[in-house]
């Protein structure tokens, strides 16, 4: 294992915003989408930009309500820290939060693949054979910042990349069975 990390240094919130609800920040989300969206329409910002601002409102402003909840294979919560969320929800769920149009319903209880496919936009998904030091490993040192749907044999998650370094955002199945962010190689369910 490695140690743990400072998630800090890695412009990663892992503690949601004080005196600020899951439903505010839910709220600025929906917001800022829609600026985001007239901007790119006028053509003042590019497609790159509109993803990175995504990703920055699904990482720092909605999941760090998410971590810490627990995980159990029936949960499907929609709301932070009530109950419970298997990990088809978290993805579904948390996407769904930041405005994507899915029924989170039928999204979480396909199988991970299929659950990965219908988030590709059209793209062929990578699939990758083989564990910790395989093709994976390489195919994530060459991507670019950004957001990953991962769909494995029997878990779904987000890979987060950024700054040459992958986590893994996940509800977990295994020790602690919760939402968690951690880095890809020290994730069990991921290799």
């Amino acid at each position: 294992n490695t140690p743990p990390i400072d998630f800090e240094k890695w412009n990663i919130e892992t503690k949601p915003l004080k005196d600020t609800s899951y439903e505010q920040s839910k709220i600025f989300v929906e917001r800022k989408r829609d600026s985001l969206r007239r901007s790119y329409l006028r053509g003042s910002l590019s497609l790159q930009a509109v993803g990175n601002a995504f990703t920055e409102l699904w990482l720092n402003r909605l999941m760090p309500y998410w971590y810490g909840t627990p995980w159990t294979f029936e949960g499907h919560t929609d709301r932070p820290q009530q109950s419970s969320i298997a990990c088809g929800y978290l993805v579904s769920t948390s996407l769904k939060h930041m405005g994507l149009n899915l029924n989170r319903f039928r999204m979480a209880q396909q199988s991970s693949a299929n659950a990965a496919r219908s988030l590709a936009l059209g793209e062929k998904p990578k699939v990758f054979r083989g564990g910790k030091g395989s093709e994976t490993d390489d195919w994530l040192e060459m991507q670019k910042d950004g957001l990953f749907i991962v769909g494995l044999d029997n878990h779904v998650g987000i890979v987060l990349v950024r700054q040459g370094k992958s986590f893994f955002i996940h509800s977990t199945y295994v020790y602690p069975t919760e939402v968690q962010i951690e880095q890809t190689v020290d994730s069990s369910p991921f290799f």
